[in-house]
């Protein structure tokens, strides 16, 4: 019968453009060019391959900002089925556990989803919470930071996946539904198609949902929803770069060159 497969993408700043409000200690994304979180696009490439393999559907979700639809029509251009755009001003200031609810709350109305997917973390943060925070919520079995899917068993509605750690490599099974979240580099996303970039811009492809289509308490979502609180923002500025060019046509003298520089800045 094949998997509905959910991936959730995130619309992510320009992490060298990036700037925060002091007054609200949330980040500025006006005016701020911004991209598909990378690791996202690792997941739903995985969720085209398992699709091609195993048949069934790909569901893309992003809350965000009505500019994030740009997102989910990449995501269609590549080949995912249908794409949500969950975009509301009550959804603004969200940490990742009211993020977290809005998107497991949006799998739930989507009824028929065997599998939901992640990038491991955003660039814009790098918390790795909302994939985790997800499968909580949904009470779904999850594995975090697979670097390899290795296979789905349809009689036995099982995935066995692997991923690194620090003393070797893990294998894992989960019975679905379950949650995954993708490491980055795991493979490598297709491009768009043309076909694909005309029928993410066909009516009803890419859908908006609201909060109040949704059913939310305005009080368990966005800032008002979010328990994690910024007590302080310290803008950090890189230090200066020192760096000479030599000719390196003597390798010996350019070693010891190398040498005497390092010693003289005390780096050995």
């Amino acid at each position: 019968m094949g998997l509905h497969i959910a991936v959730g993408i995130k619309w992510v700043p320009n992490t060298e453009q990036v700037r925060f409000d002091p007054v609200r200690k949330t980040m500025i994304r006006e005016g701020v060019e911004s991209i598909v979180n990378p690791p996202d696009l690792n997941a739903v490439e995985l969720a085209l391959q398992l699709r091609d393999r195993y048949g069934g559907s790909v569901t893309v979700m992003s809350m965000g900002p009505p500019s994030a639809k740009a997102g989910l029509e990449l995501a269609v251009s590549m080949g995912a089925d249908k794409g949500i755009l969950i975009s509301d001003r009550a959804f603004a200031g969200a940490d990742t556990l009211a993020t977290s609810y809005v998107l497991a709350r949006a799998i739930e109305m989507l009824e028929d989803v065997d599998l939901a997917l992640f990038g491991e973390e955003t660039i814009d943060s790098s918390t790795g919470h909302v994939g985790p925070g997800v499968s909580v919520l949904l009470g779904w079995p999850q594995i975090a930071y697979m670097t390899r899917f290795i296979s789905y068993d349809p009689r036995r509605r099982v995935v066995r996946a692997e991923r690194r750690l620090d003393e070797g490599v893990e294998l894992v099974e989960a019975e679905l539904p379950a949650v995954m979240t993708v490491s980055v580099g795991i493979n490598i996303p297709r491009p768009p198609t043309l076909r694909g970039k005309l029928r993410a811009r066909k009516p009803g492809v890419i859908e908006v949902w609201d909060h109040r289509y949704m059913g939310f308490n305005p009080e368990c979502i966005g800032l008002r929803g979010s328990p994690t609180i910024v007590k302080e923002i310290e803008i950090i500025e890189p230090p200066p770069r020192q760096g000479e060019i030599i000719d390196g046509s003597d390798p010996e003298r350019a070693a010891e060159w190398l040498v005497e520089k390092l010693r003289a800045l005390g780096v050995v």
